[in-house]
């Protein structure tokens, strides 16, 4: 797999140190320096590994800041961002990245002796990207993989019922043969007796009843016959179907019954640590995984590495709210499908209405009641 790495750095010999350590190892490679530009830098590279080169944090976070509040293609594009810091902001690295500011740090100022180090997290990194495309691809072949629910068994009542149509057809067509063989059969006997005498004047009785046989056998029989026969081809070929597809339905059943045992994911997004925490107790309670987030730049960030089955998506949040972070993620084609219930303080006609302009699929106020959050979820989910 060849890993494309972005170097956004403020020093041009910072620059060339770092591809000289990682030239060995990595050859798609691209510099920034004293870039003004940071959303032109990511789009047009779009990088596996953004290696940030700043000599002080504060610069980097702005970087990374304005991608996450401005670019359409950084949380689109799965990508790990790893964080190169000075000794005396070594502690800060480390809380930034406990954070998920960033993904990983490496101590670079002062000159290292190990120039492997940063080679190292690149690799770490790339491990964790195709660890998180597969875990992407998988949640996303166990949601649709629970919408097969009861497949199997609606298939074979679907040509149960076939079959009964058939038969049915089948008992409809004999009965009408033999309905219009006693119709004639009681004619000739009526016409026998004499019953139509008075305005049917029949000389020869046994030339009749030969004609009357005749347009049964010609109009009636023959013509029930003919429905008959591709009645008997598609009753064969129903058999045949079940036979040769039946036990595709099997595997079916195996795959819907392993999806049912991965919860669906529920990414919380809530400024409010208590409001957070209450979230995550009941929705564990009711057998979900849950991961959290505390702001919609987090919610971006998180995105980028995993994709939740549901969202639940708090209102009010400082920098980038719940409705703009809800936007964007609809914006975003991968994302589009997932469904997001807004929370909100409010149920005016205006709070409501900018919720599902946004593309919230519902809304729950607080204070939030868990038996309907849970009903929304389960609905939605389904």
């Amino acid at each position: 797999m060849t890993t494309s790495i972005l170097i956004a750095t403020d020093n041009i010999k910072d620059a060339q140190s770092i591809e000289t350590q990682l030239n060995k190892d990595y050859k798609d490679i691209f510099v920034v320096i004293g870039s003004q530009s940071p959303i032109r830098d990511f789009d047009s590279n779009k990088p596996d590994i953004l290696v940030l080169a700043f000599k002080s944090l504060a610069m980097a976070e702005d970087y990374y800041s304005e991608l996450y509040h401005k670019s359409t293609q950084v949380t689109s594009y799965p990508h790990r961002s790893i964080l190169l810091c000075n000794k005396d902001e070594l502690e800060l690295a480390y809380q930034a990245c406990k954070q998920e500011h960033f993904d990983d740090y490496v101590l670079f100022w002062p000159t290292v002796t190990d120039d492997n180090q940063l080679s190292m997290a690149i690799h770490r990194a790339q491990l964790t990207l195709e660890r998180a495309k597969a875990y992407i691809a998988n949640r996303e072949l166990s949601k649709q993989s629970r919408h097969l629910n009861n497949l199997d068994s609606k298939f074979e009542a679907g040509l149960s019922a076939a079959h009964e149509h058939l038969e049915t057809i089948d008992g409809t067509t004999l009965k009408l043969n033999q309905t219009a063989a006693t119709t004639l059969t009681q004619l000739l006997e009526r016409l026998n007796n004499g019953d139509f005498n008075a305005f049917i004047d029949i000389k020869d009785a046994n030339g009749f009843k030969q004609l009357l046989e005749k347009f049964q056998h010609d109009l009636i029989a023959q013509h029930i016959s003919q429905i008959n026969q591709p009645l008997k081809q598609l009753k064969t070929w129903l058999q045949e179907f079940r036979s040769q597809f039946g036990p595709h339905f099997e595997s079916v059943r195996l795959l819907k019954d392993s999806a049912q045992k991965i919860p669906p994911t529920i990414l919380v997004v809530d400024d409010d640590k208590f409001a957070l925490d209450l979230s995550k107790a009941a929705l564990i309670k009711e057998n979900f995984n849950v991961t959290l987030a505390t702001s919609g730049y987090q919610t971006l960030k998180i995105l980028s590495k995993q994709r939740p089955d549901l969202i639940l998506m708090d209102m009010n949040m400082p920098e980038i709210d719940g409705l703009e972070a809800t936007r964007r993620i609809k914006a975003m084609e991968q994302f589009s499908t997932i469904p997001i219930i807004m929370v909100t303080g409010n149920n005016t006609k205006a709070d409501v209405i900018n919720c599902l302009k946004a593309g919230a699929s519902d809304y729950i106020v607080k204070p939030i009641s868990q038996g309907t959050l849970v009903d929304k979820i389960n609905r939605l989910l389904q």
